[in-house]
């Protein structure tokens, strides 16, 4: 019985399959071609490229320029204090009569009258008669007629007085607390108007900046898809081939 035995020996060699030649060449061919794009190349992302805010729109800094405004006294406020200080001086007013006029008052210069003609002429017959013509006795009864008739008309001059002091007053003041009511709904109203243009401003603003914002981050998104394509493209297809791609193994040589 009797044998012999002999070894062999295998070599390696990179070559792609005749079926992947052509699919391998035009993929190659087309990967070489979108590496010379402009963009492709992952060198052009490794800068900093961070995403852009946008600052203020100039609606926004206009209503921040406004603000200090809106709580400022209007000038229908500034209307309605003086109307409320005139009001106060009105009221302030004394009602009382003084009979600084009672020389023009046709009541009491009728009341007069009417004693000078109908009462004196009595009292002094009276006192003639008595033969107290010429004493003072007639002097004290004619002022005390006198007085008597008038007083009523003294009293009734002076409530007229005092009562239309009164209503003068009151119609000032009412007056002036009318207007100064008017005013300051004027001011309130000014304001609204303030803080309705302040929010106009304030929402054309953020509208406006809004759209800036979803600019500047669909730029930034395509900034980062191109990046990605770009290492895709380049680097990260050589990643994606098999370790053995190509490779065929020849043995040779082996005897019994």
């Amino acid at each position: 019985m009797g044998g012999s035995t002999g070894s062999g020996k295998s070599t390696t060699t990179n070559e792609i399959p005749s079926e992947l030649k052509d699919l391998t060449s035009k993929t190659a061919g087309k990967v070489g071609a979108l590496q010379d794009q402009p963009g492709v190349d992952p060198g052009n992302y490794i800068g900093s490229h961070p995403l852009q805010v946008p600052g203020l729109t100039g609606n926004q800094q206009a209503a921040i320029g406004a603000a200090p405004s809106i709580g400022q006294t209007t000038p229908g406020e500034y209307g309605a204090y003086g109307a409320l200080g005139g009001a106060n001086l009105a009221a302030g007013q004394s009602g009382l009569a003084t009979g600084a006029d009672f020389a023009n008052d046709p009541s009491i210069a009728a009341a007069y009258n009417a004693y000078k003609t109908q009462v004196q002429p009595g009292l002094e017959n009276q006192y003639g008669l008595m033969g107290l013509g010429k004493s003072t006795s007639l002097g004290d009864a004619a002022a005390r007629g006198a007085a008597s008739q008038l007083f009523p008309a003294t009293q009734a001059a002076l409530a007229r007085e005092q009562a239309a002091k009164e209503a003068q007053i009151g119609r000032q003041t009412s007056t002036a607390l009318s207007s100064a009511g008017q005013l300051a709904n004027l001011g309130s109203q000014d304001t609204q108007r303030r803080l309705a243009g302040l929010n106009a401003l304030l929402t054309t603003g953020q509208t406006q900046r809004g759209v800036e914002s979803e600019g500047a981050s669909a730029q930034q998104q395509d900034f980062l898809r191109q990046q990605a394509l770009a290492e895709q493209g380049t680097y990260g297809i050589l990643g994606q081939l098999p370790s053995n791609l190509g490779q065929t193994v020849k043995s040779s040589g082996a005897s019994k």
